[in-house]
């Protein structure tokens, strides 16, 4: 027997009861085979019906564009932009609080200011390191 059912996925599933399912870098699983992007949204579709669990895609406009390719897909998904992070003090307090739980033997000495420079300005900003 092929397909997710011989792997497990069906009985976690059925045994974890998960409402919500996110798909980080989903735009990455647009970029295969037509055959292989329409079996993903059809397992979509499945976890959705019969184990009612919502799916979060989450990744580049890609994504907007594949899911409302079909009225099929584009009713079934909300679509909800989320603009970049700013650098701002908000932003400076999640990288604060994200670098006190790293096990760091040694401050970061300004590695995460810069860096959150560089996160917030998105993938797209050049990046100049200063030394």
């Amino acid at each position: 027997m092929n397909g997710p059912d011989s792997w497990g996925q069906v009985n976690l599933l059925e045994r974890l009861k998960p409402r919500l399912l996110i798909f980080d870098e989903f735009h990455s699983a647009l970029r295969g085979r037509r055959q292989d992007v329409k079996a993903i949204f059809s397992f979509l579709r499945r976890i959705a019906r019969v184990h009612d669990i919502s799916p979060v895609l989450v990744g580049e406009i890609a994504i907007y564009d594949a899911v409302h390719d079909t009225d099929e897909m584009g009713s079934r998904f909300d679509t909800l932009p989320i603009p970049r992070w700013a650098y701002d003090e908000e932003f400076a307090t999640l990288l604060d609080s994200l670098e006190a739980s790293l096990p760091l033997a040694e401050a970061s000495e300004g590695l995460i200011p810069v860096g959150g420079r560089i996160v917030s300005q998105g993938p797209d900003a050049p990046y100049f390191p200063s030394i």
